[in-house]
């Protein structure tokens, strides 16, 4: 069973290249944009669109992949990549002609190289940061302090003051603790690392500490209750509390951040980089590719394909068009003649990719097979711990003991 293929332009339901990728509406009309343009430079090469949303897009090719019936060229993500490049589904890239990896340096390629092969292009860049609501700030009368310098108590103390100074009306800071993302850089910070070759390299000693700072923000009133957090997290990034005002501080992707943004209209919205940067044995942060394109190893016309992914990343053309919709462009001559069509929210996050690229002490290595699991397991023990149905220390060893299994 395929995708569901629609969209726009040069498509057929025959042999037409298929083309497959989550989002929303935003990333879906860009996308077909650029499609147009590759077709109308590869006259020979008709294409057929296969959009869908986070969820739906995974399952859909699942049960492709399954079926020998996968689309050419695949949008991937790190922890995904790894287990569909381990069941023999995707190209490596280097035995393939037509695309260039030489602007793409070794950080930026990382999570998509796995075992020595390249099964992964770097759509863009992004990275974790701290977004706030600058407005909030001024109106409640706290102060942001050094960001460059801040540590996690610095964080919840001012976090704190917030919802003290706006008499509990505002949340000092969105959610930290369901995604791993932050944690990862927490981990990292401390020497250690989610994970380590294909085991996980943190100490549950690491993972407590973590679970007990972020019940501490709760216990301050820095967050939010445990069943206020619970609604939040389901929102859609559109939704953020930062966008409404109803939260100071959260963590968030910089290649999300224009979404954020244009949401919020006028409320000026910031970036800075994560807590905890200059305390710690080295530097938690990394920069990592937003979204990768793959091809499928089932795919007949495989340099078909890898043309279709080197305009992607390379035409200058078709980068103006996508601009820094699936993160900042990795590659430096489509950067360097895009950014000025920038909307704000892409030169902000531009800006800090630009900063915390040159403070990156270790690269992220991909993720080993198993590893999809952390991304619903982190949530569930975390709930376990805000709603004090498990300790900081039990819920450690459950969790610890759950991605033990499936990274064995």
């Amino acid at each position: 069973m395929a995708l569901t293929g629609c969209g726009t332009g040069t498509r057929s339901s025959g042999s037409a290249l298929r083309f497959a990728w989550w989002g929303n509406d935003v990333r879906h009309r860009l996308t077909e944009k650029a499609v147009d343009l590759f077709t109308k430079d590869h006259r020979g090469v008709e294409v057929t669109t296969q959009p869908g949303d986070w969820t739906g897009y995974w399952d859909k090719l699942a049960v492709s992949v399954a079926g020998g019936d996968a689309p050419d060229v695949i949008q991937q993500v790190d922890p995904y990549i790894a287990e569909y490049a381990q069941r023999g589904a995707l190209a490596d890239l280097r035995d393939i002609k037509g695309i260039d990896l030489s602007p793409f340096d070794e950080q930026v390629m990382a999570t998509g190289i796995i075992d020595g092969a390249v099964y992964g292009v770097p759509s863009g860049l992004t990275s974790i940061a701290v977004w706030y609501n600058a407005g909030v700030l001024k109106e409640a009368g706290v102060e942001l302090p050094d960001t460059d310098a801040w540590s996690w108590d610095d964080y919840a103390r001012v976090c704190e003051r917030v919802n003290k100074k706006s008499g509990g009306r505002i949340a000092g800071s969105n959610p930290l603790s369901f995604d791993h993302e932050t944690f990862t850089v927490f981990a990292r910070q401390r020497g250690e690392a989610l994970y380590e070759g294909k085991s996980l390299g943190f100490t549950k000693d690491t993972l407590e500490e973590w679970f007990e700072y972020v019940l501490r923000m709760q216990g301050s009133k820095a967050t939010w209750s445990a069943q206020k957090a619970v609604e939040e997290y389901a929102k859609s990034v559109e939704e953020n509390a930062l966008a409404t005002g109803r939260a100071a501080f959260g963590t968030g992707w910089s290649n999300q951040f224009t979404g954020v943004m244009e949401a919020s209209k006028d409320v000026d919205l910031r970036m800075v980089q994560l807590p905890g940067e200059s305390s710690g044995p080295r530097r938690g942060i990394y920069v990592k590719a937003s979204q990768m394109y793959s091809v499928s190893a089932k795919s007949a016309r495989k340099d078909d394909a890898a043309e279709l992914v080197n305009a992607l990343v390379s035409d200058v053309a078709i980068g103006k068009v996508l601009l820094a919709d699936r993160g900042v462009p990795a590659h430096a001559e489509v950067l360097a003649a895009v950014q000025d069509k920038f909307p704000r929210g892409d030169v902000l996050a531009a800006a800090y990719i630009d900063k915390v690229g040159n403070l990156v002490q270790t690269p992220l290595p991909p993720s080993p097979v198993g590893a999809s699991t952390m991304v619903t397991a982190f949530p569930r023990h975390t709930q376990d711990v805000l709603f004090k149905r498990a300790s900081a220390a039990d819920a450690a060893d459950s969790l610890i003991s759950e991605m033990a299994q499936a990274l064995s």
